[in-house]
């Protein structure tokens, strides 16, 4: 889906997909330091004109984990994110 959104090339040539991640998939960032990794990651990578990153980021509040981590239910996010990764990570052995 990244790809689809930003660019094949730019996701597989470059540290994008990592650095974008390593803010979004985390939930030990606040939500100043989140804001200071995602504007970097946009200006490093030209980003500000892609429409579907600028509507994720204005929804920000609702999916990043550093946004609502002091609710009960930042744990439970955090638990399904790793259980989902595990999973595509061995689906791609099993399938």
């Amino acid at each position: 889906m990244l790809a689809l959104m930003v660019g094949v090339t730019l996701c597989n040539t470059t540290d994008f997909k990592q650095r974008i991640c390593d803010i979004v998939w985390t939930d030990s960032l606040t939500p100043d330091e989140f804001e200071e990794g995602w504007h970097s990651v946009i200006k490093d990578f030209e980003l500000s004109n892609n429409n579907w990153l600028a509507d994720i980021y204005d929804m920000r509040e609702s999916w990043i984990p550093g946004y609502y981590r002091d609710e009960l239910m930042s744990g439970l996010m955090r638990m399904t994110s790793r259980s989902e990764r595990k999973n595509h990570f061995l689906d791609k052995f099993v399938m």
